[in-house]
């Protein structure tokens, strides 16, 4: 019997042990989007009450969810949705007591416990009472973005997602020193990446979200496919009484500060004296209706955002004029979404979504001119429906299924140009355009719940298939690399470009992907006060072009090991931590390698000739003899021509991380709590490109197998590391105000900011900090109600500098690349900080059953010029200084009607 047959027989036994194990214990679990409540209920003398009524209702829907305190007196209800909640407890002979006030957030997991007194008559008492700060059996890190945030803080582009850079350990949507594409983003308790590159998907308008919440480590084994931050976000839904609102944002250039660069001659450049302002403008009309369709048992919610902005890009290259170009975007989505309680057994949810959109003249600004411009049409439509059924008293199963389909292309005015990179400035058209591509995605979720004793726990599944394809060009008609920004001259051998790229071949290409999880998750309450939170997860791929279907430890099986304890019993302090292995999702961008470039040949000429590369260089005698070889001895066309092959190594690795975490989480008041958390992230197995048959340093041409071009194998041998302090301090909103503050101080290294070539460095040379590595970053937003209506809201945010790589711009060693690196490492220069402060200001007016509001929004109220994208070439006469900038001080005006 083979190591593969033993190890699937080790990991079957493993998971029946499990089941056998988690079967005959006792208690269940939170679900990624529901809420959990559980508790004691006990007489005053902190006597358990068994039998006792306790019920849960929605006082917006109506929705109802009730059990039986145990022999124990413990109780535990799941399955119930965000939102504004009483619970009624009730138990003859003993007052009835109802708690009101409390607002449950998505995937949140509470501990209330309530205390009975005797009563001789009927008697009621009511209390009024926020939900706990502090979840005490939970273990992960983790925070929330509410609605009123979401509602109220400035937000310039309408994404409720911007918000996530509020959250400690998030530095540009990364965590965890991880590569673009491996976190997670949940709607509604299903994925929404995108198959090619795992970003989000389909957009969803900021008014269909009830709140989301940010995982960043530790997260359970029901959380899997990210080994970096996962999204967990649940829409709204419709209540008993009708309500909407329209809104309308508008924004202008006559409010607006011009960019940096569209006033200055460069980088601290001399200031231009009557400055254009350029042409630009954004509106946005949103809007949302809700309500019943039965009361108490089916709702409705209808939501619509429409984006119509004209921004521009400011092209810097010195080669051309410097000049400003509109970039028009117009974006609809459409949210639908329909709920029904049949009964308290049975809960039904139906969810689509559409998006339509058209950007242009995308791909310019910085070194790159207006030729480089191209237009982005995207269209997407998603399926969702969710059935959460309760079986019986002590269990419940949640079941998901999305259908979704998307469709994109990125088109070209010049779809026949050549592309030509020169060191101050790219021309003609990008060299990965035209193109088009469609993915599908099939995903059905299935989870069951036992609630018993001692335990919480949940079994589940995970299916998810993928395909996809397109039409992708590469390198066509070709690519011109000169090392030098001098005009081409033909009797001057030093202006002709160092090489010319293109590609031959079938472009038209189709990839099929699955995917699929199984997990198991227990909360082991072993004390009290202590819970141990226990999970294991196992992961099968089936990526097109990529070898993944040997079992690999601890890639494939994720364990997840971790404790909460509250050391005073009180319910407002947690010290949580623990370990665990988190396996990353794959991008379609990772088999695109393997299923597309296997179907080109890839043709490289060095110094070629100009403007027809298939022509001799007339100089290239000159070349041969400053290459140092016998006169002669090779043609042009001998060392001229290479194939490039692409391969996939053998029985990969899943790309993980194993993440180590300490921290403490406590309420200090009423309304406030703050956590500290330390974390050590390391990641193994991440995806890079190799080339197997590289040049020979010192000779310019020659491959190491003469026979052979380049042969790019794509690998698992990467790696990262974080280590992390994560504070954070979070005041309610209570009194009028809320305000949350969070610091992070950290490191990152990693060999990859994604899916990228080492071209030859080397694997040392190529580990440094990552393009996110930002030693500080503080943050804080607040909402704040003033007198006669008005109110105010702001964000403050400040990253310290990040790094940037300096190369020669030319074959510095003869290696066959112009990227040589100057310094010893990839990133190993600083370049710019980032800070800036967002606020609002809003005038509420109450119009018999309306509510109107104006606010005005300022975004880098002190102008404070945000650069960023700095020139690495060392031949480029910008080398070193930014050639972009963030926005400047922008306005932004708004009106809103609800009832």
């Amino acid at each position: 019997m083979n190591c593969l047959k033993i190890t699937k027989i080790i990991y079957i036994s493993l998971i029946i042990a499990f089941f056998i194990y988690f079967s005959i214990s006792e208690k269940s679990l939170a679900q990624s989007t529901l809420v959990v409540i559980e508790g004691i209920i006990t007489d005053s003398e902190n006597a358990p009450l068994p039998g006792t009524v306790v019920n849960v209702k929605n006082i917006d829907t109506g929705y109802e969810y009730n059990t039986l305190t145990r022999s124990d007196g413990t109780y535990i209800i799941s399955g119930i949705e965000p939102g504004k909640y009483e619970i009624e407890v009730n138990l003859p002979g003993f007052s009835r007591q109802i708690r009101r006030g409390m607002t449950f957030s998505v995937g949140a997991k509470m501990q209330i416990n309530f205390t009975l007194v005797p009563a001789q008559v009927e008697e009621e008492i009511i209390v009024t009472a926020e939900a706990p700060l502090v979840e005490v059996t939970k273990s992960e890190i983790s925070s929330i973005i509410d609605r009123q945030k979401i509602e109220d803080l400035p937000l310039l582009n309408r994404d409720f997602a911007d918000l996530t850079i509020l959250k400690a350990g998030v530095i540009h949507f990364q965590t965890n020193a991880m590569p673009w594409g491996m976190g997670e983003m949940l709607i509604d308790g299903v994925s929404n990446e995108h198959m090619i590159d795992n970003n989000p998907r389909m957009p969803v308008p900021a008014d269909a979200i009830q709140e989301f919440r940010v995982l960043t480590n530790q997260y359970e084994a029901e959380y899997g496919n990210a080994a970096g931050m996962v999204r967990s976000a649940v829409t709204r839904s419709g209540t008993n009484q009708f309500r909407g609102r329209v809104s309308f944002f508008y924004r202008d250039e006559i409010f607006d500060t011009p960019n940096y660069f569209v006033n200055h001659d460069g980088y601290q450049g001399e200031k231009k004296e009557d400055v254009k302002l350029p042409d630009y403008q954004h509106s946005n009309l949103s809007g949302f209706l809700g309500g019943p369709i039965k009361k108490d048992k089916a709702h409705f919610f209808f939501a619509y955002e429409g984006l119509f902005k004209k921004t521009y890009e400011t092209i810097t290259s010195p080669l051309v004029a410097n000049e400003t170009i509109d970039v028009p975007n117009r974006r609809h989505n459409l949210l639908v979404k329909l709920n029904y309680q049949l009964n308290q057994k049975n809960l039904f949810s139906f969810h689509y979504s559409l998006l339509r959109e058209k950007a242009e003249n995308l791909g310019i600004g910085g070194l790159n001119t207006k030729e480089r411009a191209y237009d982005y049409p995207n269209y997407g439509d998603d399926f969702r429906l969710t059935w959460t059924n309760f079986p019986s008293g002590n269990t419940m199963n949640e079941f998901r299924i999305l259908f979704s389909t998307d469709h994109y292309e990125m088109k070209t005015d010049h779809p026949d140009s050549w592309t030509i990179d020169r060191p101050s400035g790219g021309f003609g058209k990008t060299s990965n355009i035209p193109q088009s591509g469609w993915t599908k995605r099939f995903q059905v979720h299935d989870q069951f719940s036992l609630f018993l004793e001692n335990h919480n726990m949940k079994l589940g599944i995970d299916y998810h298939y993928a395909p996809g394809g397109g039409n992708v060009t590469f390198y066509y008609p070709g690519s011109f690399g000169f090392e030098t920004d001098d005009p081409f001259d033909a009797d001057d051998p030093f202006t002709y470009p160092s090489q010319f790229i293109s590609m031959v071949g079938d472009r038209i290409f189709t990839m099929k992907n699955h995917q699929f999880s199984l997990f198991l998750q227990d909360s082991w309450r072993v004390a009290p006060r202590l819970t141990l939170n226990l999970g294991l997860r196992y992961l099968y791929y089936n990526v097109g072009g990529i070898n993944y279907k040997k079992f690999h430890f601890p890639g494939n099986l994720n364990p997840r090991l971790a404790f909460s304890w509250d050391p005073f019993g009180n319910g407002k302090t947690s010290i949580r931590g623990g370990f665990g292995i988190y396996t990353g999702n794959l991008t379609g961008n990772s088999s695109f390698m393997q299923v597309y470039l296997t179907l080109l040949s890839l043709r490289i000429i060095m110094f070629p000739n100009y403007p027809d590369p298939h022509q001799d260089n007339p100089f290239w005698p000159f070349w041969e003899q400053l290459l140092g070889m016998p006169e002669g001895f090779l043609s042009q066309q001998d060392i001229s021509v290479g194939f490039g092959t692409y391969t996939s190594m053998e029985n990969q690795a899943p790309l993980y991380t194993a993440q180590t975490t300490l921290g403490i989480h406590r309420e200090l008041g009423t309304n406030l709590a703050m956590s500290a958390d330390l974390v050590w992230s390391r990641g193994s197995h991440l995806l890079l490109t190799e080339n197997s048959n590289p040049i020979i340093v010192g000779t310019k041409t020659q491959h190491e197998d003469p026979t052979k071009g380049d042969v790019w194998v794509l690998t698992d041998s990467g790696r990262s590391d974080y280590k992390g302090l994560m504070l954070t301090l979070n005041k309610r909103h209570s009194n009028g105000w809320s305000l949350e503050v969070s610091y992070t101080l950290s490191w990152s290294k990693s060999d990859t900011g994604q899916i990228e070539n080492y071209e030859d460095i080397g694997k040392d040379r190529q580990y440094g900090y990552t393009y996110n590595d930002a030693r500080h970053k503080i943050t804080a937003a607040g909402i704040f109600n003033l007198p006669l209506g008005f109110q105010l809201s702001s964000i403050i945010y400040y990253r310290s500098k990040t790094p940037w790589t300096a190369y020669y711009g030319y074959d510095e060693n003869l290696d066959g690349l112009n990227s040589d690196y100057i310094d010893s490492h990839r990133n190993s220069r600083r370049g710019f900080d980032r800070f800036f402060i967002n606020t609002r200001i809003s005038k509420f007016i109450n119009i018999y059953r309306f509510r109107l509001q104006f606010f005005g929004e300022v975004y880098n109220i002190f102008n404070r010029n945000n650069f960023f994208s700095v020139s690495g070439n060392e031949l480029a006469p910008n080398f070193g200084e930014p050639t972009q900038a963030h926005d400047p001080r922008l306005v932004q005006l708004g009106v809103r009607i609800e009832f």
